[in-house]
């Protein structure tokens, strides 16, 4: 939630942890938005900015949200 636990692919995109691996499909959501890509935009942008929002959404609306996220996080990180 707070950046502690970002994954870096070796390409420079950022995901918000390791839960999101190169095998999953819910990658592509990181992996084609240059919002993520550290290439384009500067890492404390990506967690002031992209990564609140992404963890907002999640938490406002976890069933629309990336299915690895509602069952990894949702339960755990409850308020």
């Amino acid at each position: 939630e707070n950046g502690c636990e970002l994954f870096i692919t070796a390409k420079g995109v950022v995901r918000p942890c390791f839960w999101i691996s190169e095998r999953s499909e819910e990658k592509n959501f990181f992996d084609k938005d240059d919002n993520w890509n550290l290439h384009k935009t500067p890492l404390e942008e990506i967690v002031d900015v992209h990564l609140k929002k992404f963890v907002e959404d999640v938490k406002r609306d976890p069933f629309n949200g990336l299915k690895v996220c509602f069952y990894e996080c949702t339960e755990k990180h409850k308020d």
